[in-house]
């Protein structure tokens, strides 16, 4: 697995926050941070799907759960799709939020396997493999670009694959 920070929000007191829109699909945990001392604050996460109309429609992760004075609180990986928006809302300023993103890989191969969609993940790794859904072909991530499976010789693939399993 490949962990990558996606963002990181410290927001009002009571105020509805976007702490980010996925780029693609993944798994994604979050952890609050009440940093007062003194005391506790009631938090919320939840995702809104791509294209939904109403809250009827969101996936709570968490709703106004208290994280003690200097204390932190992690949810359980849940996971987004490609233009899911995740938000957080605290009951006092005092809170701070951070979202990770798990990156799961093949176990044969050690490489990430993005999602069937149309456009190439924003945030690639090296060895990563993507589907182009409106041409159904192969691309992989060699570190600065995406290259067709087609056009690589199988050289270039393997010490990619190499580069990425044993990094």
């Amino acid at each position: 697995m490949g962990l990558s920070r996606l963002a990181i929000s410290n927001p009002a007191a009571t105020t509805d926050t976007t702490l980010f829109t996925a780029s693609s699909q993944m798994l994604v945990s979050v952890i609050a941070t009440n940093k007062s001392t003194t005391t506790s604050t009631d938090i919320r996460v939840w995702v809104q799907p791509s294209g939904s109309a109403s809250a009827s429609q969101y996936a709570y992760i968490v709703y106004d759960i208290a994280v003690g004075q200097s204390n932190s609180l992690e949810t359980f990986r849940f996971a987004v799709n490609q233009n899911d928006v995740v938000k957080i809302r605290s009951s006092t300023a005092s809170a701070s939020f951070s979202a990770y993103g798990i990156i799961q890989y093949d176990i044969n191969l050690g490489v990430g396997i993005s999602s069937y969609q149309a456009t190439a993940p924003s945030d690639p790794i090296t060895g990563q493999i993507w589907v182009d859904s409106d041409t159904d072909s192969f691309y992989v991530y060699n570190s600065s670009s995406w290259v067709s499976l087609t056009s690589l010789p199988v050289d270039d693939y393997e010490a990619i694959l190499a580069s990425r399993m044993f990094a």
